[in-house]
């Protein structure tokens, strides 16, 4: 089932005869044993209900949620959070316009479900990512190497997790999203380079990872209130 807009609801101590997933790509809601749930789920994670577990969830927020019921076991006895990977976020874009169904669903949409739940049953039983430190390695890599390109998508590969997960955890480590945090560190970079160096300064924007030196004068300007070439003759030693 995909429920796009769903606002409120308040279903306290929930048991199911079979694994239930709840995976979450806008929004939040609240779960756990205790009510009411002290625990939160956040987009880009699932919650994992498998069969006989009681779980109270809550929300009071509008928020994106797929759920899916299936016969499939899983290796622990109580409902677990998990983050939503790359691959599973892109099933669960191709399964959104199938909507609520009941019983059978179509063949393609039911490989789809098992893709899912396969591959959350695998990432259980593996040994956890310590995704707080590999968020860390990446901005340290960020600050260390700015030209680089680090797209969306290959960060969500490196963090296993899919983009708002990703968004999510850049905002709450930076208060920035990905993009603006490079973009931030390119640009701090530059200012480094200009006041260090006397090399021209459409060498030091490729340095920077900005192809066209106009386009970095135009957000150095922006950002300092000053051109490249004022900020270098101001503070030049």
């Amino acid at each position: 089932a995909h429920f796009p807009h769903k606002v409120q609801f308040d279903f306290a101590q929930e048991q199911y005869d079979c694994t239930v997933v709840f995976l979450l790509t806008a929004g939040q809601f609240a779960f756990g044993t205790d009510s009411p749930p002290t625990q939160q789920l956040h987009a880009g994670e699932a919650l994992i209900c498998p069969a006989g577990a009681a779980v109270h969830r809550r929300a009071e927020a509008p928020m994106t949620l797929h759920m899916i019921q299936a016969a499939v076991p899983f290796p622990q006895r109580t409902a677990a959070r998990l983050i939503i990977s790359p691959r599973m976020d892109e099933d669960l874009r191709r399964l959104a316009p199938f909507g609520f169904c009941a019983g059978s669903i179509p063949d393609e949409a039911a490989h789809w479900c098992t893709d899912i739940l396969i591959e959350m049953r695998d990432a259980l039983r593996a040994a956890p990512m310590d995704v707080r430190a590999a968020l860390h390695a990446v901005l340290r890599e960020m600050t260390q190497f700015p030209a680089r390109a680090y797209p969306n998508d290959v960060l969500c590969r490196r963090l296993r997790c899919c983009e708002s997960r990703l968004i999510a955890l850049f905002r709450a480590e930076t208060g920035r999203t990905p993009q603006q945090y490079l973009l931030d560190r390119r640009l701090q970079r530059s200012r480094v380079l200009l006041v260090q160096t006397n090399d021209p300064i459409g060498e030091i924007a490729a340095q920077c990872g900005f192809a066209d030196p106009l386009y970095f004068s135009r957000l150095f300007s922006r950002r300092y209130g000053r051109s490249p070439r004022r900020f270098r003759n101001e503070n030049k030693v």
